[in-house]
């Protein structure tokens, strides 16, 4: 990244005269410095498109875990729900 900076600051100030002179060396080095920046591009989309596919899966590893305790937690009230229920065994309240 830092080189297209570069390139293309260098190609605007330092070589303008030089690259003015010279039409085919111009014509190359500015299609350098188009190719650089089209590369950079392409890098940056395929980067978002991993970071957005690992996220995916992290946030589908989560949902999982969340989900698994909320059948943990429904699956302790059940038991304790069925504990006060008539005909199981609890303590006899004294009369």
């Amino acid at each position: 990244m830092v080189g297209t900076i570069l390139a293309v600051y260098l190609g605007f100030s330092l070589l303008d005269e030089f690259l003015s002179k010279h039409p085919l060396i111009f014509a190359v080095y500015w299609l350098y410095c188009a190719v650089l920046v089209v590369f950079m591009l392409i890098l940056a989309v395929y980067d978002m498109a991993a970071v957005k596919s690992e996220m995916n899966i992290h946030a589908k590893q989560e949902l999982g875990k969340v989900l698994k305790e909320i059948k943990e937690t429904v699956g302790e009230g059940k038991q304790q729900s069925e504990e006060g229920k008539p005909g199981n065994k609890i303590t006899k309240i004294k009369e």
